[in-house]
């Protein structure tokens, strides 16, 4: 079975692209379309030299199940295309099983950012705006309608969510490895 986790030079990309796109997230609210582009080239081209065609198929089938994993959120207005489209670029490097585990654990990370990013807003608008009751009727409102997409950079949660999906994938390869041998 080919691990695309196997290379460490392509593991390195992945990250450093990663970064670069939580840079552009929390500097411009955007995650440029070149980064994502050269990417997807990187990871398709590393797997394929790496393994050939069974090397692109991972590559492509990731990229893939990382686009659909995140789509559901765009159409529903809950993440940007930027988001989706750095996902499907992760899904190039890691392949289709590790892509799935970035992608919960993202959205774990991205609750927990959330989380706080309410706490904050809610913390720094005052006590004026709570009661003993909860939050009054004049609080300001944090919910999606409310809340542009730019407010939280979720290239944060999606950097997060891949090194969980790195420190993961022994665990999950020896699962995985365990439930085909039984």
């Amino acid at each position: 079975m080919f691990d695309p986790l196997s290379n460490h030079l392509l593991i390195s990309i992945v990250l450093t692209l990663l970064a670069i796109a939580l840079l552009s997230d929390l500097r411009e609210r955007r995650i440029p379309n070149q980064l994502v582009v050269i990417g997807l080239l990187l990871g398709l081209g590393g797997h394929t030299w790496l393994a050939g065609v069974g090397g692109l198929t991972v590559a492509v089938s990731g990229a893939l199940v990382g686009l659909l994993c995140f789509l559901p959120l765009y159409i529903s207005g809950r993440l940007g295309a930027g988001d989706v489209k750095l996902m499907a670029m992760c899904g190039a490097f890691l392949g289709p099983l590790h892509v799935v585990v970035a992608s919960v654990a993202s959205l774990l990370v991205g609750g927990v950012i959330g989380v706080a990013w309410v706490y904050w807003q809610l913390s720094s608008a005052g006590e004026d705006y709570i009661t003993d009751d909860g939050p009054s009727a004049s609080s300001p409102t944090v919910g999606h309608q409310d809340m542009p997409a730019s407010a939280i950079p979720y290239a944060v949660a999606i950097f997060g969510g891949v090194l969980v999906a790195l420190k993961a994938a022994p665990t999950v390869l020896v699962t995985l490895n365990g439930g085909i041998s039984s």
